[in-house]
């Protein structure tokens, strides 16, 4: 059987939690900054927008990928043998065109329910 616990107040329990104190790790390991060298980087105002317009890059750039990725795949395998280059790219765009348009009607279908 286990033994009931005295009862404590909060005025206790916080006694008790100050005499510990606090027990902060120090994570620097750069030996001491000299005193002109300000103790805290401070990032450049347009930073945080070049950031964000390069995250947005990314995110645009692979969606594109994502979606003429399989074309350029398919056309490839059927151009096989062919001269000219002008029916390469014309297979390309429609096939991308029909992705895209099944792409939307996807979206449509789950933006707004299955009617019609």
């Amino acid at each position: 059987m286990s033994v009931a616990v005295k009862d404590h107040s909060v005025e206790d329990m916080l006694a008790v939690r100050r005499q510990r104190g606090l027990a902060v790790r120090d994570l620097t390991d750069a030996p001491a900054q000299r005193a002109d060298e300000p103790s805290v980087a401070v990032p450049s105002p347009g930073g945080w927008l070049r950031r964000l317009l390069l995250q947005f890059a990314i995110v645009i750039a692979v969606g594109l990928a994502l979606l003429v990725m399989p074309s350029l795949y398919s056309c490839r395998e059927w151009a096989t043998g062919m001269l000219t280059s002008n029916s390469y790219a014309r297979c390309v765009g429609q096939s991308t065109a029909v992705t895209i348009a099944s792409l939307d009607q996807q979206v449509q279908t789950l933006a707004f329910g299955f009617r019609r």
